[in-house]
């Protein structure tokens, strides 16, 4: 009936941080350019959301109260150890 359109689009990039910030700016200004004529415009997707910074100490407090509660489970330090540095070999 004339009143609604669909457009896709997809960034040549494997992941949302990966699109080069001209790109990104040249959807937002075609995006702007339809609003400015009067139409309604969005866009979705995972290269249209802020990236998630995870700071560094969530991690370290992570890390912390896992080796706690693995000491109160296992009893010793030395166990408790154990799954801490097979899971930091394996990240690494």
């Amino acid at each position: 009936d004339g009143r609604y359109g669909i457009s896709t689009f997809v960034f040549d990039a494997k992941m949302p941080q990966d699109i080069e910030p001209e790109n990104m700016q040249a959807l937002l200004d075609a995006m702007q350019a339809g609003r400015d004529a009067g139409i309604k415009v969005e866009a979705s997707g995972p290269g249209m959301q802020p990236a998630i910074e995870v700071a560094p100490t969530s991690e370290i407090i992570g890390v912390t109260v896992a080796f706690i509660v693995l000491v109160v489970t296992f009893g010793s330090l030395v166990a408790s150890f154990l799954p801490i540095v097979t899971a930091v070999v394996g990240i690494i």
